[in-house]
């Protein structure tokens, strides 16, 4: 069995958190979210997991938290800009203003389906990004020029 890469899962729960936080609500008030939208229950346990990162949530559940918080779905995947930790959020946005967003949704949406991912995998999303941040930059500046 793959290594469950631990890194992901726990910046998804910490961008959870960061959003529930920042809407006043506490963990039964998200559960309750979850609950409606989803038509199961969902208690405060499932939440306080999915935040510490200790459980993978499957690809109807994130964009169930996407919908639940109104946000695209990369703000769930991708750090803030300033959590250094973890990719550059700056760069994230510039690229999903860009015709280029499609194609990191693609990305994003592809390591959804996969429960377990190992570390290399991460990494070539990180350099998927740098790729598209780059290029974004390249356009810009030649857009600037004309």
């Amino acid at each position: 069995m793959e290594n469950r890469n631990k890194s992901l899962e726990k910046l998804i729960g910490y961008n959870i958190k960061r959003l529930r936080l920042a809407r006043g609500w506490k963990q039964k008030d998200l559960a309750s979210q979850y609950a409606l939208l989803s038509g199961r229950s969902c208690n405060e346990k499932y939440i306080s997991l999915i935040e510490t990162g200790r459980r993978w949530l499957g690809k109807a559940s994130f964009y169930r938290f996407a919908t639940i918080f109104n946000v695209d779905i990369y703000e769930l995947i991708l750090p803030r800009a300033y959590d250094d930790k973890f990719i550059n959020f700056d760069q994230i946005h510039a690229i999903m203003q860009s015709e280029l967003g499609e194609k990191l949704l693609q990305a994003i949406d592809i390591f959804l389906n996969y429960r377990y991912i190992g570390p290399e995998l991460w990494q070539k999303l990180e350099v998927l990004i740098s790729a598209l941040h780059n290029h974004v930059i390249e356009a810009q500046q030649i857009e600037h020029k004309i």
